[in-house]
């Protein structure tokens, strides 16, 4: 009988469409590294102590050291065969989606575990090998781990454990993923201007959560390996930190599940929004190439550019109205998060989905901590399970 209900359940019955899609797409992909996955791949060549200060300060590539090591464990087959790894990816994701949503539900929010993965771009986390996915799995451990020190009556023993368990998760969050280090250090904040965490707790917290990366960081002599080049020093690159607003935007609408009546609001503020819209659009260089050519192609760049542009100040006007009408320290604190993501894209040499897609678990928190919990889910899942299957079949295609 429930597994009656659960398959007449239309949410659930797409998610393992989604699932098995992804699978499929997977095991069917030719076995070729696609992108930057030859140059982590490269780093399993390594002979010797995959933990020694010799092979951190060698590694390739951008992203943290979290994912060799773990792949380092891993026997012979499965590093050289790259659809395996991917798969094994697929299933770290599904994990993490199921606890986000057992984190929602002891907020009181009633969330179906599957509506993260029908966010726009965010199972493109899980489609390469290699890929970004353990540290935002830990971070989503961290998260329910810090939650315990929400509770009432805990023993001294029990949250000197949390804060120690909690310090760990965050260290391998940092060296997996550079740019989630900015969450092990908001939330502390937040704990600690709620009134949940003392001082001493949280200065306990930083002398073990610290140590670890910042090891790792001198060894490299930056937050990246000397290999890697993905801060440009010279101009800044505008579009990285719209492409971060619009992520936030469509995704925030699309858990809402409520386009017309989110544009109905806007509507009200036409001139205000028209005006932000304009300004940013010609603050860049853009709309001059845009321009310059007569052909469809520059056309296309036109429109594509001034969706960033509106759909970056939309962002910045929901924040806005979030805060003013359901102000709360977790809503800042994470709106501080993304607003520091939107800072720091600014200097990297290019911007992909997956970073800001990597803050999924803190979105999911953000929007269900908003003025309406309700989820107007109606058949937009469809669309974002239509989109997700296209990006990772693309990403696949890519030849090198």
């Amino acid at each position: 009988m429930r597994l009656i209900l659960f398959f007449k359940d239309r949410i659930a019955f797409e998610c393992i469409l989604l699932f098995l899609g992804m699978c499929a797409i997977v095991l069917l992909s030719s076995n070729h590294p696609i992108g930057d996955e030859q140059i982590y791949l490269s780093n399993l060549d390594w002979k010797g102590n995959f933990f020694s200060s010799a092979f951190i300060q060698q590694y390739k590539g951008t992203s943290g050291i979290l994912s060799t090591w773990l792949f380092s464990l891993f026997p012979a087959y499965v590093r050289t065969h790259i659809g395996t790894m991917r798969l094994l990816f697929v299933v770290q994701f599904s994990v993490s989606v199921w606890l986000c949503f057992l984190l929602l539900k002891r907020k009181g929010f009633l969330l179906h575990p599957s509506i993260v993965i029908f966010i726009p771009g965010s199972v493109v986390l899980c489609a390469r090998a290699m890929g970004d996915f353990p540290p935002v799995l830990l971070m989503t451990v961290f998260l329910w781990v810090i939650e315990f020190l929400e509770q009432k009556g805990n023993t001294y023993r029990k949250r000197g454990l949390i804060i120690l368990v909690s310090a760990l998760l965050g260290a391998l969050t940092i060296i997996g993923k550079q740019n989630l280090s900015v969450v092990v250090f908001i939330w502390p904040f937040y704990l600690f201007v709620s009134k949940r965490m003392h001082w001493i707790e949280l200065v306990l917290f930083y002398l073990i959560l610290l140590p670890f990366p910042l090891y790792i960081f001198s060894l490299w002599q930056g937050i990246a390996p000397a290999s890697s080049k993905i801060v440009s020093l010279g101009s800044f690159h505008w579009q990285n930190a719209e492409f971060v607003l619009n992520w936030f935007f469509l995704s925030y609408v699309f858990l809402k599940g409520d386009f017309k009546s989110w544009f109905i609001v806007q509507w009200k503020n036409l001139v205000v929004f028209i005006t932000l819209t304009a300004c940013l659009y010609f603050a860049q260089d853009n709309w001059r190439t845009d321009l310059a050519a007569h052909d469809l192609r520059s056309f296309c760049h036109l429109i594509f550019h001034l969706e960033l542009a509106m759909a970056s100040v939309a962002a910045l006007l929901i924040m806005k109205d979030e805060l003013l009408y359901s102000f709360s320290w977790q809503q800042l604190s994470i709106t501080v998060i993304i607003l520091l993501m939107v800072l720091a894209s600014v200097k990297l040499s290019a911007m992909q989905m997956r970073y800001p897609a990597a803050f999924f678990p803190l979105l999911l928190l953000y929007v269900f901590n908003t003025k309406t919990a309700l989820v107007k889910i109606k058949y937009w899942s469809l669309l974002g399970l239509a989109f997700n299957l296209l990006n990772i079949y693309l990403l696949y295609s890519l030849k090198d």
